[in-house]
């Protein structure tokens, strides 16, 4: 999984919506997601870079820098301690189980990222994922559903 996390990090340096970007909210990896935290330890001097908190019904952004000490927040996800980032995000990084190529994303079911998307319309959405994860059907969903404006896998790129 590291050399496909890898392939899929250096798709992401690939694009003008990372390259523009100075304010990147991404995700701690879990389970089998990809790993993005090596872009924060290569671009920590000149982006900024936020995790997600959870919280009973939403997400705040906390910033996050490399080899930063995290605690187990909700879920058992790894978060930052400290306040709470206000401004304005140019990047969000989202991880999915599933897209399609219509730029659906199928998450895990809490609406956690669809509830903070909405608050947070001006930001660019990257879905990231291994080529597996990227289907053929058209996924499921509705009017709270937000679509990425960008998938990244190791081969592909979905503008």
């Amino acid at each position: 999984m590291q050399q496909r996390s890898e392939k899929i990090r250096q798709q992401i340096e690939q694009t003008d919506i990372f390259q523009q970007a100075q304010h990147i909210m991404l995700y701690y990896p879990i389970r089998h997601e990809v790993d993005l935290i090596k872009l924060v330890e290569q671009y920590a001097d000149t982006k900024h870079f936020y995790l997600p908190v959870v919280h009973r019904t939403s997400i705040e952004v906390k910033p996050f820098a490399p080899k930063q000490e995290l605690h187990r927040g909700k879920f058992g996800i790894p978060e930052p301690q400290g306040k709470a980032y206000k401004g304005p995000i140019d990047l969000i990084i989202i991880p999915a189980v599933a897209f399609d190529h219509l730029k659906h994303r199928l998450g895990r079911g809490g609406g956690y990222y669809d509830r903070f998307l909405n608050k947070n319309n001006k930001a660019k959405k990257m879905g990231v994922g291994y080529d597996y994860q990227l289907i053929d059907t058209t996924l499921p969903h509705n009017f709270r559903d937000k679509n990425m404006d960008i998938i990244v896998t190791e081969t592909n790129i979905i503008k």
